[in-house]
């Protein structure tokens, strides 16, 4: 039987080989590809979850640089044997005291924050813009409990 088998690349001179319309059928299917591979890979831009940590407005007007804020207001938590800031929880205490009490912005780093409460995120995120400035992750905030 496989003595009457007609090998594919022994009929393709007979048919033509490769002419006009076979290079115009690929051309237009690669416009094709090329157009729904973009629609595809879309989705990893638009769904992207970048840094993120809770918004705290009680700290906004004090004149804090962004890792002070971070510093004063986000809690470090242990993640696979890692030492990050937490993406979900805040101190929960009253910010606007704690600031009018302080005498300088660099006695921040010096506080004993080891017995303040934290909750979770009671006004939103703040989210990472150095890659991405919207996702739908950031503009819905489905991240912590709204994943």
């Amino acid at each position: 039987m496989s003595e009457n088998l007609i090998e594919f690349d022994t009929l393709i001179p007979h048919m033509g080989g490769c002419g006009l319309y076979q290079i115009g059928l690929c051309i237009m299917l690669w416009f094709a590809v090329i157009f729904f591979a973009m629609v595809d890979f879309n989705q990893v831009f638009m769904v992207a979850v970048p840094e993120h940590w809770c918004s705290v407005p009680a700290l906004q007007g004090w004149n804090l640089t962004l890792e002070q804020t971070k510093n004063l207001s986000i809690p470090w938590e242990e993640k696979n044997e890692e030492l990050l800031r937490s993406r979900c929880e805040m101190y929960a205490i009253n910010y606007t005291h704690l600031l009018a009490s302080l005498s300088s912005a660099d006695s921040i780093d010096a506080l004993d924050q080891s017995n303040w409460t934290t909750s979770k995120c009671q006004h939103g995120w703040e989210f990472d813009k150095t890659w991405y400035d919207s996702t739908i992750a950031t503009e819905w905030e489905l991240v912590c409990d709204k994943q």
